[in-house]
């Protein structure tokens, strides 16, 4: 399996209960792609392996329970591991809609100058906005990923546009 094309969606931490059922540390709880029969990769020391959702709970706390392991002494042996999904399994959007794991690798143009300036190096959230990280050959920028620092991003040439704030 090609991990370049696999997406880390969180982490299995901890069980819960005896059942077999484990704590997850998701990074979207709002729009998340794990679901119910939903098969994702896990990662951990003991390699990788293919593991399918029976249920899962949200709330204070992400609770899942996968079809493979059959209790808490089964769950014990994998954790804990990364959680990853295939790109190609992400759920289809409408348009003007895009996934920010698509954004990495986008190259970045600052708008004012019309000059390239580097390229998305990862996101992040603050609570309140998905943050960018861009990166340069000699500097690195963690913006707000908002219209007035972003007001133009290009999908078909994979290229943001944005203005770079006065006090940089």
């Amino acid at each position: 399996m090609n991990k370049e094309k696999l997406v880390l969606l969180g982490y299995a931490t901890k069980p819960h209960g005896l059942r077999g059922e484990v704590l997850l540390k998701v990074f979207n709880t709002i729009d998340s792609q794990l679901c119910q029969d939903k098969c994702i990769i896990a990662m951990g020391e003991f390699g990788q392996r293919k593991l399918s959702v029976q249920k899962i709970r949200w709330g204070q706390k992400v609770i899942a329970l996968f079809h493979q392991i059959q209790n808490r002494t089964d769950l014990e042996a994998l954790l804990p591991f990364e959680i990853y999904l295939e790109r190609s399994e992400f759920n289809e959007l409408k348009d003007g809609q895009y996934y920010l794991v698509d954004l990495l690798e986008y190259q970045v143009y600052c708008l004012e100058t019309q000059s390239f300036w580097g390229q998305v190096d990862s996101f992040d959230s603050n609570g309140a906005q998905d943050l960018l990280v861009l990166k340069s050959e000699d500097e690195s920028l963690t913006l707000p990923l908002v219209e007035s620092f972003f007001p133009k991003i290009d999908h078909q040439k994979k290229i943001i546009y944005f203005n770079k704030p006065i006090y940089l």
